[in-house]
């Protein structure tokens, strides 16, 4: 995964503030479109990857990251994410990729993204939203989503301060609902730290609460109403402002499990916590199933607020305050009862049978650590498992290994990371599948924080390794005497992984050279001399 902010630029404007919004996402500068729609703000979700348009994958998409892309695309924010191709077929491939936004970032280069186990995809299952468009003359800001914040209004090409002196619930709802928000929970002034310094938009505000939008309500007030109160920044807590999160875990889908409620972040107690409670956060996190409910503050104690007791979810509830439970904010625990999850799609890496930075790579998942196949596996994917576990940026794979038949599950096979990814969990692969080999020989042995020449030696063609070492190099026999590049390799020494035979030696000391090609660099004629460790292979 990656989180961060990422670069964003516009092009073919015609100047600097103008033009198609692109990111540059995992090194490439992509471009996110909505095509077949009736306007530019609906329609079928698109990227471009380098260089090529494909539609993304609906399995995870959500309203979150339609509202991140809704306000990227300046088009307000999602008013929904319809199903079953509305806006026809694409016709270029489908991208697996999985954001994970919480809904307030600028733009989708700043949530985190998955690929890896990811189920295939038919353009039967495109991402599509609508987004709000012209409703956008209304905004919240300073909450911790979109749904909860000070009330400004855009008027005349620029956002305003809303301010009034009787606000109440009957404006606030008009704002939530015209947001698409839900029910209001509150109307409040913000204290001085959180008001607006910016222009006025609107000033004294009456509203019945049935209105559909805040101008339709009475904003034209006599001078003597305005003077006789105190007129402050406005703003909302509306009901679409709930979230949850999980905390202080090894992983996203891992942790202490928190709500946003009125403002503020608060836990739920443990009394009667367990496993189809744990189901529903899990569900709408989007980590997949429960595999444990905790308590006892597993995760940690948190601060605040403890929201929720005697949670009592039947598990098809589509979010944790659909569950029948204790009124908000009553309760008679301390946070040393803090309830926590562990779901199902929390992953994380270990290399078994490992004395350091080398052993079997394994992958937790489902509850359970499974290995990881090593067919296709490049030397990049192997780079970025070493990367994930905190053992260096390159290594090698392992390949003398006995054979036999695999014990327990092997969640993964066909990891093929390549230069567009940069983390193991974006890497490509085939879906998750506790029987992905049953041989012992294609089960993952990885040694990472191998030296340069170690990693080269495991390129299979003569791209790859001057790929890997960036200049060409000389094959000697025992480091003394000059060996051919050929067809046929060199007596006492085995073929590698893939069947080329200068760079995969098992026995002596080694170093490779391959012959005159495009992509040799004169300001590099000397030929790089190695010694390499024996046994590699």
């Amino acid at each position: 995964m990656f989180e961060g902010a990422a670069e964003v630029r516009l092009e073919n404007g015609g100047g600097r503030c103008a033009g198609r919004v692109e990111v540059k996402h995992e090194g490439q500068w992509g471009t996110f479109r909505l095509v077949n729609g009736s306007t530019a703000c609906e329609g079928r979700v698109e990227v471009r990857v380098l260089g090529t348009w494909g539609s993304l994958c609906a399995s995870r998409w959500d309203v979150l990251d339609a509202h991140v892309l809704c306000r990227h695309l300046d088009c307000g924010f999602a008013e929904s994410i319809p199903r079953g191709g509305p806006f026809g077929r694409g016709t270029g491939p489908v991208w697996r990729d999985s954001f994970h936004c919480a809904g307030t970032e600028a733009h989708l280069g700043q949530c985190p993204v998955t690929a890896l186990g990811a189920s295939p995809c038919s353009h039967e299952n495109n991402a599509a939203v609508i987004c709000s468009a012209g409703s956008a003359s209304l905004r919240l800001v300073g909450g911790r989503s979109r749904c909860d914040g000070r009330v400004e209004i855009f008027q005349h090409g620029t956002w305003g301060r809303v301010l009034d002196d009787q606000w109440d619930m009957q404006e606030a709802s008009v704002v939530c609902r015209q947001l698409r928000c839900g029910e209001a929970e509150t109307a409040y002034n913000p204290p001085k730290p959180q008001r607006g310094t910016g222009p006025v938009g609107l000033r004294g505000v009456r509203c019945a609460g049935h209105e559909a939008n805040l101008t339709l309500c009475n904003t034209s007030l006599p001078e003597s109403v305005l003077a006789a109160g105190i007129a402050e920044d406005v703003g909302v807590v509306c009901w679409g402002s709930r979230q949850v999160r999980l905390v202080n875990g090894p992983g996203r889908c891992a942790g202490r499990v928190e709500i946003y409620y009125q403002g503020s972040w608060g836990t739920i107690c443990d009394d009667s916590w367990d496993l189809p409670d744990a189901t529903v956060v899990c569900h709408q996190l989007g980590c997949g199933g429960a595999v444990k409910a905790v308590g006892s503050a597993h995760f940690g104690e948190g601060s605040g607020q403890i929201w929720l007791d005697a949670v009592n979810c039947s598990g098809a509830e589509a979010a944790l305050w659909d569950c029948p439970a204790g009124s908000w904010g009553q309760h008679d625990c301390g946070h040393k009862e803090d309830a926590g999850v562990d779901c199902s799609e929390f992953v994380t890496l270990r290399l078994e049978n490992s004395d350091g930075c080398s052993g079997r790579l394994q992958v937790f998942y489902n509850g359970t650590w499974g290995s990881v196949c090593s067919n296709s596996m490049t030397l990049k994917t192997v780079s970025l498992a070493c990367k994930e576990l905190g053992c260096g940026d390159r290594g090698i794979l392992e390949t003398r290994l006995p054979y036999g038949r695999v014990s327990g599950p092997t969640w993964l096979d066909r990891v093929e990371c390549g230069e567009r990814n940069s983390s193991f969990w974006q890497c490509p692969s085939a879906p998750w599948d506790p029987q992905s080999c049953d041989d012992l020989r294609d089960e993952a042995h990885i040694t990472c924080t191998a030296s340069e020449v170690q990693a080269a030696a495991q390129a299979g063609t003569q791209q790859e390794m001057e790929e890997t070492l960036g200049r060409q190099v000389e094959l000697l026999d025992h480091g003394k005497r000059p060996l051919p590049w050929a067809h046929g390799h060199p007596r006492g020494h085995r073929l590698g992984r893939t069947g080329h035979p200068a760079c995969a030696m098992a026995t002596g000391l080694a170093a490779c050279k391959p012959p005159k090609m495009a992509g040799f660099h004169p300001q590099n004629p000397h030929p790089y001399r190695w010694s390499l460790f024996k046994g590699i292979s």
